[in-house]
């Protein structure tokens, strides 16, 4: 007697049906992942795959996952030569089924490059093929740059990596007729309005970054299990679980270092059935933005201007000298220019960028660092220069820039901004005596587009000057400069030992008073290594009490995919990097060849900024200030503290 199986067998080829009826429930979901880790994110990301084997694939939820990896093994530069679920390390791409505690080997690809959009297809194809579902979501974990790609694979030449047209073109050519429920981007920057734009044909919900991730990335394990336990939830949910659970991983570690990190991390979920709607109010707010400029110039570029400088802006790696990647909150961006701008077109079309924008982003997370994330970054970038290096593709190439008419008001914005070479006026800086032994630096500007104003202080030996850091000195409503200043300096400290701080940025955080993001240049050697690398270090400086607090949150190393983030650990020795001027202007940064002058790290986690008295010498202090179209002006004079 033929089984029940057998006979619904004979009957699906008689009414010529296409492959047996199943007997086993149809999986809910197929979460597939693009694990680019063929690069110096290969350890955080077989880090994230331990992470998903705590759960694994169920019947009602397909976990499949392309890992490529790197033949590189040098464990302090990122990179893993570590086994990963009962496989041993492997230098190539491999097609895995994610089960609970091990990895299965679906298929070996050899060796693939993770930045042509061909390897997106075929992965695509083969996971709804072989593991059909009713819902599909694709992740992408790997560097990301905002509307420039993401995805780098080192064992190309030049490291090839997507550009947003590319993703587009793999995924589309990999769906077919389908649409995914689902897109994410374990990735930096990603959250922006031209990313969001190129995916609302392919998918349901976007999850996506405003700001830098740390390398630890999203939360797969209680974000799985989730799923697993509730595999009928759709894309929003998911969505939502990603983000609470990702920011989660740092607000409630019990590792210090790793919960001061919450401070600047974001994550958005975003309705790409709503973005067309945002695509179109950004549309008329860069015709309107965009036809005042072309009719008055200098006096409509000024109001841009200003809201362009107090948007928050991502991607910032500390350095003065360099913006960030010119990508700012569009929420704020647009109420900036209401503010700019008051009652009038110009207003009225911001507005309904505002209420779009709002309506598209369905679920945010951010640290109180990062208080301006609203859920979609866009690109306004503060000069033709940056405007034209962008790589590996130009602005004109993203569809976004072309269908909201966003390149010609950016276009039109830079040319004015390039236009502009006057510097700011600065009058000579006066010293005076201040209140209990303090000395009162004076100066004026003269600057009707001033963006930001800062106090300069410098060592000088031997024809050098060394440049210690910046505070921020907003001036008064006439124009006047005023810094009191007691003869101190910034130091970092470990509990053990004290160094000069030098302080190239400082940010203040919006909506707290008397806090700041310093950005901390350094190099970093690790314990039984001779090498030293460039480092920033972030802190989080609160002077709302009686003492500065001054925490560690998080260390980027600059690369040139991006912001790399870096693990201090025990017996690393930083050393501080300083500027040097030389008597003819030039200049290079520079670390102390002193054994001295170095930290070596007993715990990262009694890492901190505090404030001391300097040794005496002679010093030189004075203003720096920028205008919205970047030129600056400085005047500095030497002042001589007692030993």
């Amino acid at each position: 007697m033929p089984t029940k199986r057998a006979f619904w067998c004979w009957l699906s080829v008689v009414l010529g049906l296409s492959g047996c009826v199943q007997a086993q429930q149809q999986a809910e979901w197929t979460v597939v992942f693009y694990m680019a880790s063929d690069n110096d994110l290969e350890a955080p990301q077989m880090q994230d795959l331990e992470e998903m084997l705590q759960v694994g694939s169920t019947a009602t939820v397909n976990l499949v996952a392309l890992v490529d990896r790197c033949e590189n093994d040098d464990p302090e530069g990122n990179y893993s030569g570590e086994a990963v679920g009962g496989i041993a390390n492997w230098t190539d791409a491999r097609l895995l089924q994610v089960d609970h505690g091990k990895l299965t080997q679906l298929a070996n690809w050899g060796e693939v490059n993770t930045g042509d959009p061909a390897t997106i297809t075929r992965l695509l194809k083969t996971a709804l093929q072989q593991f059909p579902a009713k819902r599909t979501a694709f992740v992408f974990g790997d560097h990301g740059m905002s509307w420039m790609g993401a995805c780098c694979d080192e064992s190309v030449e030049d490291h090839d990596q997507l550009t947003l047209a590319e993703i587009v073109r793999g995924l589309r050519e990999g769906l077919g007729n389908r649409k995914l429920a689902l897109v994410g981007f374990d990735c930096c920057l990603m959250a922006s309005v031209e990313v969001a734009h190129a995916m609302a044909p392919l998918a349901e919900v976007m999850v996506a970054s405003e700001e830098l991730e740390p390398g630890d990335g999203w939360n797969y394990t209680p974000t799985l299990q989730a799923l697993v336990d509730q595999p009928t939830m759709d894309a929003a949910t998911l969505g939502r679980q990603i983000a609470d659970q990702f920011y989660a991983f740092f607000a409630k570690s019990k590792d210090k270092e790793t919960r001061q990190t919450a401070t600047g991390v974001t994550l958005a979920v975003i309705d790409l059935a709503k973005i067309a709607a945002v695509t179109t109010a950004v549309k008329n707010l860069a015709a309107v933005t965009g036809g005042e400029l072309r009719a008055n110039g200098r006096t409509a570029w000024l109001p841009v201007a200003e809201a362009r400088a107090q948007a928050e802006e991502y991607g910032k790696d500390g350095d003065p000298e360099e913006p960030g990647m010119a990508v700012h909150d569009l929420v704020h961006l647009a109420s900036e220019l209401q503010l700019a701008h008051g009652e009038g077109a110009v207003y009225d079309a911001a507005e309904a960028v505002l209420r779009a924008a709002k309506a598209a982003v369905v679920h945010t997370v951010k640290g109180r660092g990062r208080p301006q994330a609203n859920g979609l970054s866009i690109y306004l970038p503060p000069d033709g220069e940056t405007l034209q290096n962008a790589e590996p593709a130009p602005y004109s190439e993203v569809d976004f820039a072309r269908a909201s008419g966003w390149l010609p008001l950016v276009e039109q914005y830079v040319k004015l901004a390039d236009g502009d070479e006057e510097d700011p006026g600065l009058a000579a800086v006066e010293v005076a005596d201040g209140a209990d032994d303090t000395l009162l630096l004076t100066s004026q500007v003269d600057a009707d587009d001033l963006d930001e104003a800062s106090f300069i202080l410098g060592a000088t030996a031997d024809d050098v000057t060394l440049v210690l850091g910046v505070l921020p000195a907003a001036p008064d409503e006439d124009g006047k400069l005023e810094m009191e200043w007691d003869g101190g300096w910034f130091t970092i400290d470990d509990g053990e030992q004290t160094l000069i701080c030098p302080i190239t940025a400082m940010e203040a955080v919006e909506d707290e008073e008397d806090a700041y993001f310093a950005a901390v240049p350094v190099e970093l050697k690790r314990r039984n290594k001779d090498t030293w690398v460039e480092l920033t270090l972030f802190f989080y400086l609160d002077f709302s009490g009686d003492e500065l607090v001054g925490e560690l949150v998080y260390v980027y190393r600059d690369s040139e995919r991006g912001e790399v983030e870096v693990e201090l650990r025990a017996g690393d020795t930083l050393r501080p990097l300083y500027l040097a001027i030389d008597d003819e202007g030039n200049e290079e940064l520079i670390a102390s060849d002193d054994a001295d002058d170095w930290l070596t790290i007993d715990d990262p986690d009694n890492l901190t900024v505090g404030y001391d008295a300097l040794p005496g010498g002679k010093y030189l202090a004075g203003f720096l200030v920028t205008d919205l179209a970047g030129n600056t002006a400085e005047d500095l004079v030497e002042v001589e503290l007692e030993e």
